[in-house]
């Protein structure tokens, strides 16, 4: 019965307000038999369980070969990072992506820096970044990904405004 209501929206899965046994059942039986036609996903930690751990441990993201948009609410620092190195680099179509942290330090920083902003060719054109503050180093020589056209941060000085608009002169919405 759930594959009848599931099938019509299998390009969408926004599993942030569901039940532990809800989502569970969602990403095992369900999500692999449409995850080849997904395009937007969306998991929170917040107000629910650990269900941005339990995604990334669980499932295979090389089969989610359409996935356009993603979207982390309240990802904590050592999920963030597992996601970066492995998991990011596998979502070739993603041109959208919205992390909310849980935690701000100066390794999630870096990674956030190098495997995003920095990214010479990432396909990335969207990115929305909350909970950290940038700053970035007045030295700072290469330029962010050149596909990005929308990008969403909290700086932590206007001088980070001049240098990110010198790094970024693709960007359309800052």
């Amino acid at each position: 019965m759930l594959d009848v209501l599931l099938e019509p929206y299998t390009h969408t899965l926004d599993v942030r307000l569901t039940t532990r046994s809800c989502f569970q059942y969602v990403i095992r039986t369900q999500l692999p038999t449409f995850s080849n036609r997904l395009c937007v996903l969306r998991l929170s930690n917040a107000y629910t369980f650990t269900q941005i751990g339990d995604m990334l441990s669980c499932f295979d993201w090389s089969q989610i070969k359409q996935l356009e948009s993603l979207t982390l609410d309240s990802i904590k620092p050592d999920e963030l990072s597992r996601y970066l190195l492995s998991i990011h680099p596998l979502l070739t179509n993603l041109w959208r992506l919205s992390l909310t942290l849980d935690g701000e330090d100066q390794q999630t920083r870096t990674l956030l820096v190098d495997h995003l902003l920095l990214a010479p060719s990432a396909p990335m054109k969207n990115c929305f970044i909350h909970g950290i503050n940038f700053d970035f180093p007045k030295n700072t020589a290469r330029n962010i990904n050149e596909n990005l056209r929308e990008l969403t941060v909290t700086l932590a000085s206007v001088d980070d405004y001049a240098i990110l608009c010198q790094t970024a002169p693709r960007l359309e919405i800052l």
